[in-house]
């Protein structure tokens, strides 16, 4: 394990783990209040918006001062979404006296590894906000031999589709039951995570998915304004991480089918990290995609006008993007909110979503501003017109991050 201060100087460690011991299974006893809380946040991807989880945990724990560490995979710190989510906050924690703020870089993030890391660092807190795999282990040995407690995220309660017909709502079951064990380790607490405009009742403890919304009205006008977004254009737009299982090409072909008088009216903003396999075709599934210049060649045959910004956005960026378009849209072949969602909410954008069920479930609960329909193009296609033909929904008040780094701190 190599730790690396946010003074960007490169340390190692020789704290020895110590054995688990009263306090470690008794967080409440006064010697623990005694001392400050040293919170451990682990994030073995760095893609997407996974580090924007890990940022808006680490200013929750920072503000309650806690000492805390980030744990994640050697190189992430070179990545775009670490310069876009965490390079800020680590370097103003750099400034503190003494530094608050530790990243620290590891290759294995199995529950051995992040026991015995735990007990290195003297940790209070252990914080997995991409905790699915490390609670599906819970479940076939629940037991955390970590020091203090662990926290867990579940991003998805349903299995990942699959080809077969009952397949995927077998594994669901399986993997529920897993989950289920896994709660019953003590000195864990799992969390599933669901859209912020979530209403229902749940098996779980419920983390709503954070919303952050910074974008003003001159920030839309301005990005209106740079990226060449006219109106009285209709622009529908897929924004975030673009991968295959966002179905760009199910929606292109949903635009295919617009009468072409509505096709002159609309417009397509595609504005995020283009994955690999919608650029170049080479997803498992090939069949599920195609290339992106065969896509963008199909939209330039319709005369339907688009805007292509493929690279990291920034959170203001994102956030502007969203209210500056007249619909988003999440077509979606997976299970489990989008974040997308919660900030088209409080921007007050219309949402088109299709696909999967937990966005059906989350379109039912703001009827007035969402519309689910099945993933096909004609579905699209229909629920496209009926999208555009209704007024720009109201902003949905009180989404904020706040509950999220509450249920998982």
């Amino acid at each position: 394990m190599t730790t690396q201060r946010t003074t960007q100087r490169t340390t190692q460690r020789t704290t020895q783990p110590t054995k688990p011991g009263r306090d470690d299974h008794q967080p409440n006893s006064a010697q623990h209040h005694a001392q400050p809380r040293t919170t451990l946040i682990v994030e073995s991807i760095a893609r997407g918006h996974r580090l924007y989880y890990v940022r808006l945990l680490a200013e929750a724990a920072l503000s309650r001062g806690d000492d805390v560490f980030i744990v994640l995979r050697p190189g992430a710190t070179a990545t775009p979404e670490f310069a876009t989510h965490l390079a800020e906050l680590a370097t103003e924690a750099a400034t503190a006296k003494p530094p608050r703020l530790t990243l620290l870089t590891a290759t294995t993030f199995t529950l051995p590894a992040l026991a015995e890391l735990s007990h290195r660092l003297g940790t209070t807190l252990v914080v997995v906000p991409n905790g699915d795999s490390l609670t599906l282990a819970l479940g076939r040995n629940p037991t955390w031999r970590g020091r203090g407690e662990l926290s867990l995220l579940i991003m998805r309660e349903s299995a990942f589709p699959q080809a077969l017909p009952g397949v995927q709502a077998l594994k669901t079951v399986l993997r529920t039951a897993l989950i289920r064990r896994g709660t019953r380790a003590a000195r864990v607490r799992v969390s599933v995570l669901k859209a912020a405009t979530f209403t229902g009742t749940s098996a779980f403890a419920i983390a709503p998915d954070p919303v952050t919304m910074t974008a003003t009205p001159d920030s839309v006008q301005s990005l209106r304004a740079s990226w060449s977004l006219q109106q009285p254009l209709y622009w529908f737009a897929v924004l975030g991480a673009i991968t295959c299982r966002k179905n760009l090409p199910t929606i292109v072909a949903a635009l295919a089918l617009l009468p072409t008088e509505q096709q002159a009216r609309v417009g397509l903003l595609i504005a995020g990290q283009i994955d690999d396999t919608v650029r170049h075709n080479d997803a498992d599934n090939a069949a599920s995609t195609a290339p992106l210049a065969h896509l963008l060649a199909e939209l330039r045959a319709l005369h339907i006008d688009f805007r292509l910004i493929d690279r990291v956005l920034t959170d203001h960026e994102l956030d502007s993007a969203v209210a500056a378009a007249d619909c988003v849209v999440l077509a979606h072949s997976n299970e489990g909110p989008s974040g997308l969602f919660g900030k088209a909410a409080a921007a007050g954008t219309r949402v088109l979503a299709s696909g999967a069920r937990s966005l059906k479930t989350d379109a039912a609960a703001l009827p007035a501003a969402a519309t689910w329909c099945p993933l096909s193009p004609a579905e699209i296609a229909q629920t496209m017109s009926t999208c555009a033909a209704q007024p720009r929904p109201l902003p949905r008040p009180g989404l904020t991050a706040t509950a999220f780094a509450q249920a998982l701190l």
